[in-house]
């Protein structure tokens, strides 16, 4: 069941229906094909793949696979699921994956 909010946009990623549930996986996918495109550390990839399939159940240290990302995990933790489906992330982003991949596209 999705939990009716002011804020359309954050409860559509936590909607449990079953035709959400394969949009929203089929879009977590892509994603993770434009960041196989992007970013080449393998691990960091699957965090966001995990985080994001989690649909907010889980938090982002939860899915960080080794130490190197833990302090990336845990300051977007502070942030929260809302702000990371709504774009703002945490600028420790930039330097997990390095600024010129981070603007390449």
């Amino acid at each position: 069941t999705v939990v009716v909010t002011t804020n359309l946009q954050a409860a559509l990623p936590c909607c449990s229906d079953l035709g959400w549930k394969k949009m929203w996986d089929h879009l977590v996918n892509d994603l993770a094909n434009w960041l196989s495109q992007t970013v080449t550390h393998i691990p960091f990839r699957r965090m966001i793949a995990d985080y994001l399939l989690g649909q907010g159940s889980k938090c982002m240290t939860e899915c960080a696979p080794n130490l190197p990302h833990l302090s990336l995990a845990g300051s977007h933790d502070k942030l929260g699921w809302n702000n990371f489906v709504e774009g703002r992330i945490s600028s420790q982003y930039l330097m997990a994956v390095g600024l010129p991949c981070a603007l390449k596209g």
